[in-house]
């Protein structure tokens, strides 16, 4: 199956570089994303709630006043477990 781009156009890969066409359509799906994610962000920030980073396997967390620890914060549940509110 040939990708799409949102135009409905075929994109073109050749010896494994895609066309302009989809590097835009890519840029502009990851400018979304990342103004979804600093959205998201800075709501946890507004509910000083910690932001939870991976960094090269490392689990970092930003508390609410902007230092950044490897240490779990306070009441924070375990990973992969969630909390009810």
């Amino acid at each position: 199956m040939v990708p799409l781009t949102p135009t409905g156009k075929a994109t073109v890969m050749t010896k494994g570089h895609w066309d302009l066409e989809t590097y835009r359509m890519v840029d502009d799906v990851m400018s979304v994303l990342r103004t979804a994610v600093r959205k998201a962000q800075a709501e946890s920030r507004r509910l000083g709630v910690a932001n939870v980073y991976s960094f090269n396997g490392q689990i970092y967390y930003e508390l609410p006043g902007g230092e950044i620890t490897r240490k779990r914060p306070e009441g924070d549940s375990e990973p992969g477990q969630t909390r009810r509110v």
